[in-house]
């Protein structure tokens, strides 16, 4: 190594170790007037020595013997080992050899780092002493060299930036670090072979390191795609790297170690390991030994391989897990060749990538469901891959593997499932559901009870407690009393005015009822009583004319006749009771207008002659007569006209036949009085309170009071009568209330039995359906909810109806937990597990959950627990396109395949003896020959099963079919075997050195360097 130092403007080397005094005695060498050519130096020293050039060589070699130290005494490698581990007087042991690689690892990189500025260098210099061999002048030279800039350039920075530069500014930093830290300074060159050759080493995977970083990192960047449309050279570095950095690193890294470590041997050899700068020679060796390291690691790779293959088909313990590329490579490849969703091109390999990326990318189940292993189908849901399963099943070595993987995969998928299931009892439920059923048909029962009593109370005040014919007899008995007393008042007025024995002229009387009929029509007379009229005008007629004598004449000569005798008189009462009679007679006429003989006209005709025969008892009574007779006309009328109208309710209730019977039956006298206007025609005359409550109870029993609306009906139509008694609209009101109240409670009790049903009969509502059922069937009777048109608000229903019981909704839980499994699990002998376990089936459990009326009635229960519900669903969801159903028996075979016994057949015995026993081939060859056959079968076999085993084990393991589709990639096959021999870049630096040529001590050379005027 050496450093720059500048005097009067000249750039000089020296070695990087020289001191201040080497500096000032260089100064000083400088500054001296320029040396005598070397013949007159020895002239002038020696002449004879001069003269003798032999003589001069001797003394020279003796002088360079003198100067070199005594050769140290030799030692053991085991010395040198244990010097180099532990340390020794001159060696520091293991830490020399650390230091020394990571020295080492930096020369490698800084040597890498400076390779273009070294080859553009020695490029130029190379090109310098080619034109100078020819004989070419230097101006030509420099104009050639002049002639690329670019290399040009980079030559002159060359001793700034040159991997000998660069090595010098490392060991300046690490002198000035140490002097920094007070520490003894670094050791720059290995003080024995371990050392060197850990810093040989070092320099060859520190070299490496560089191209490796870079092709990695671009890798990374661009992607495999792109790295395989790159130029060869890149390619080559860039291709592996994007696809496996790890291992495109680790081969690079173990193609280095075992350059550096060839290099290094071949250093120690021929001394280029200790030599200050190697020669032209060493730096060949140096080349060399990296090549041969290199090579002997694809040698050891090459060799290794089969060796490693019948070592482990030749041992028990090995010959099990047997694997190599071969077995990997083959179960790869029949994972693609069955692959249906991998694309592949005629002519062209077969990239595993979208394979991967569909392993890596799919379903994670056991992300769902603990301890789940979905298989490399149910990953890719890839058909071919599904049809290579489906076979592997039942294959000698597949079917066991299948089969207990799916008898795990069932136990993870019912301990996932049983972790979200319900712990309650059906039972429960109904229990729940009877109880408050029989609560409240009892308490609707009990208030339907109470309202009938009640409206039974105030019913009954409005309900006539008497019969029609007690009714009627109080009435009639109330209105003859009352007659009675009307009678007894016309009497005594009658008997006050005594006018019925005062005598009057019947003779006028009788006129004055000629005098009323005169005018009459004989159609009017035909309506008057003309009997009565006729008896009463005899009443005036004369008597009989009294016999005369024969022979009288008068004056004129007419006989003379006696004149007839005057009627006598008689009692005004046959002028008051004609009166009367023909005023009873008026008020019939007028109170039936359409009978045959009465109406207006007979009662205006009969009116005119009884106010003639009025008038003429006014005219023959006087004046106080006539006012006492007027007031008992008007008690007489007043009589009649309260008892004896015609069509007067009154007068039906106390007109009897003759002989006595009443012509109205008791039950039916109060009837007569049930509208308002008889109603009060029968208080006017009799208002007692016997009456009153005898017409009230007659009103009210044209009511019924069995229902609100009846008794309503019946106050709207006899609203006027009602209101006649005091406070009984109020009582009605009272009673349609309570018949309401009645009503609705009844209503309520006879709904509550429909809906709810009771221990005989089911009810109508998802309450009563359910519990038409018994506990042993549960599932049967949440069918019923899950029929139902709205089975969400039926189960609602339910729970709301024991007021969301914990209880009740964990047996309801479980009800549906047990019909879910009904539903979605497997029911056949042979889907049954070791612990007769029925395994869930995927789609069934999606159906029963997707349904709507499950889904419905699922998110109703776990309303209050939604996380169990999602749980399901992303069981169900995790279990889809993964089957679980058991798809084959296994075979009675054991699957094992061939053993060690068969490997040497004794055929092949037979003819390699026969060979030797003719002196075909020698006994060397025979056992080679029969240890060839016996290895390749062994491998062959053994390769088999392996083959076998892992095509079963990838396909149930979609992370092991990744990692080997990814591995053995056959797009990848190709860059991953070669290697890119980054290492070379250190070689290419050795190469520079030698074309830089040999150079001199470099103090010497700064020394004896001649300036640009030759000086």
């Amino acid at each position: 190594m050496s450093r720059t130092i500048q005097f009067e403007g000249r750039i000089i080397q020296v070695p990087d170790d020289a001191t201040d005094a080497t500096d000032a005695d260089v100064a000083g060498i400088l500054s001296a007037p320029p040396a005598p050519d070397l013949p007159s130096v020895a002239a002038g020293a020696n002449a004879e020595l001069a003269q003798q050039p032999g003589a001069l060589d001797a003394k020279n070699a003796a002088d360079l013997a003198a100067l070199t130290p005594p050769a140290a005494p030799a030692t053991s490698w085991l010395d040198t080992l244990k010097r180099a581990v532990v340390g020794g007087p001159d060696s520091r042991g293991a830490m020399g050899v650390l230091d020394q690689g990571v020295r080492g690892l930096a020369q490698g990189v800084t040597t890498v780092a400076a390779l273009p500025v070294d080859i553009a260098a020695a490029g130029k210099d190379l090109q310098a002493a080619a034109a100078r061999k020819l004989g070419a002048p230097d101006g030509l030279i420099e104009a050639l060299q002049s002639y690329n800039p670019v290399v040009n350039a980079l030559a002159r920075v060359q001793p700034y930036v040159g991997s000998e530069a660069l090595h010098g500014y490392m060991d300046s930093a690490n002198r000035a670090t140490a002097d920094t830290l007070g520490v003894t300074r670094p050791v720059e060159k290995g003080q024995n072979i371990f050392e060197r050759g850990a810093n040989r080493v070092g320099q060859e995977i520190g070299a490496a390191a560089v191209p490796v970083a870079g092709a990695i990192g671009y890798g990374a960047k661009v992607g495999v795609d792109a790295a395989r449309k790159l130029p060869l050279l890149a390619r080559m570095f860039v291709e592996p790297a994007a696809i496996s950095p790890f291992k495109f690193a680790s081969k690079e890294g173990a193609t280095a170690l075992t350059a550096g470590t060839g290099a290094a041997g071949i250093n120690e050899l021929t001394g280029g390991a200790t030599a200050d700068k190697m020669s032209g020679w060493q730096a060949a060796g140096d080349i060399t030994g990296a090549l041969l390291g290199a090579l002997s690691l694809g040698t050891a790779r090459t060799v290794g391989k089969p060796l490693k293959d019948i070592y482990q088909a030749v041992t028990p313990w090995n010959r099990e897990n047997f694997s190599n590329d071969v077995v990997k490579n083959t179960v790869t490849d029949r994972i693609i060749n069955n692959a249906d969703n991998l694309p592949k091109v005629e002519g062209q390999p077969v990239d595993t990538a979208p394979l991967v990326n569909a392993i890596v990318g799919g379903q994670r189940v056991d992300d769902t469901i603990p301890g789940f292993k979905e298989s490399l189908a149910d990953r890719t849901r890839d058909p071919g891959i599904a049809a290579l399963e489906y076979g592997r099943q039942s294959s000698p070595t597949g079917a066991g593997m299948f089969n207990a993987r799916r008898a795990e995969n069932t136990a993870a998928v019912d301990n996932a499932m049983n972790a979200n299931a319900p712990d309650g009892n059906p039972a429960n439920l109904r229990a729940e559901l009877e109880g408050e059923r029989n609560r409240r048909l009892t308490d609707a029962e009990v208030l339907a009870l109470n309202a009938q009593e009640e409206a039974a109370r105030a019913a009954g005040a409005v309900t006539p407690q008497s019969t029609a014919a007690q009714r009627g007899n109080t009435v009639r008995t109330a209105l003859e009393d009352a007659r009675g007393a009307a009678r007894d008042q016309t009497e005594a007025a009658y008997a006050n005015a005594d006018v019925n024995r005062r005598p009057i002229d019947a003779t006028e009387l009788s006129a004055t009822i000629d005098n009323a009929v005169a005018p009459l029509t004989e159609v009017e007379r035909g309506l008057l009583p003309q009997a009565t009229l006729d008896r009463v005008r005899r009443l005036g007629q004369a008597g009989e004319q009294a016999p005369t004598p024969t022979g009288i004449l008068d004056e004129y000569g007419n006989p003379i006749t006696r004149p007839p005798e005057a009627p006598p008189p008689v009692d005004m009462k046959e002028a008051t009771d004609l009166l009367s009679e023909l005023s009873r007679l008026e008020r019939a006429a007028l109170a039936d207008p359409r009978a045959e003989k009465g109406g207006r006209n007979a009662a205006r005709v009969i009116g005119q002659v009884s106010d003639a025969v009025e008038g003429f008892v006014g005219r023959s009574l006087p004046e106080a007569d006539r006012e006492a007779l007027a007031a008992a006309r008007r008690a007489k009328f007043n009589e009649a006209e309260a008892f004896t109208r015609q069509g007067d309710p009154v007068a039906q209730a106390v007109s009897r036949y003759e002989g006595g019977q009443p012509r109205v039956r008791d039950d039916r006298v109060a009837g007569l009085f049930t509208n308002p206007q008889a109603m009060d025609r029968l208080f006017a005359q009799a208002d007692t309170p016997q009456t009153r409550a005898a017409i009230r109870e007659e009103v009210l029993s044209r009511g019924d009071t069995t229902s609100a609306q009846r008794i309503r009906d019946f106050t709207g139509a006899f609203g006027e009568q009602v209101d006649r008694f005091p406070g009984l609209r109020a009582e009605l009101d009272a009673a349609a209330t309570a018949r309401e109240a009645e009503a609705a409670a009844q209503g309520t009790h006879q709904r509550m039995t429909r809906e709810l049903g009771t221990p005989d009969r089911p009810g109508t509502s998802a309450v009563g359906q359910y519990l038409k059922y018994g506990n042993e069937k549960s599932q049967d009777a949440l069918k019923t909810v899950i029929s139902s048109p709205k089975p969400a608000e039926a189960m609602d229903e339910m729970l709301r109806f024991v007021n969301d019981a914990p209880e009740a909704v964990a047996g309801a839980k479980k009800a549906f937990w047990d019909l879910m499994q009904s539903r979605a699990r497997s029911n056949g002998e042979t889907t049954k597990g070791l612990g007769d376990t029925q395994p869930w089936m995927p789609n069934r459990l999606k159906n029963f959950l997707d349904n709507p009326t499950h889904r419905a009635v699922a998110e109703r229960l776990y309303r209050d627990d939604p996380e169990h519900l999602g749980n399901l669903d992303k069981i169900a969801d995790a279990l889809q396109n993964v089957d679980l159903r058991s798809r084959a028996k296994v075979p009675n075979t054991s699957g094992t395949a061939q053993s060690i016994s068969n490997v040497l057949t004794p055929e092949t015995l037979q003819s390699r003896v026969l060979a030797y026993k003719r002196g075909q081939i020698s006994g060397g060859f025979l056992i080679t020959a029969l240890g060839s056959v016996l290895a390749r079968r062994l491998v062959r076999g053994a390769q088999g099963e392996a083959i076998e085993k892992l095509t079963d084990r990838a396909l149930l393991d979609p992370d092991l079919a990744a990692q080997l589709l990814k591995e053995n990639n056959p797009a990848n096959r190709a860059a991953l075997a070669r290697t890119a021999k980054a290492y070379l870049g250190n070689e290419a630096s050795t190469l520079t050195d030698i074309l830089d040529g040999e150079p001199a001590d470099p103090v010497k050379g700064a020394i004896m360097k001649k300036d640009d005027n030759g000086r």
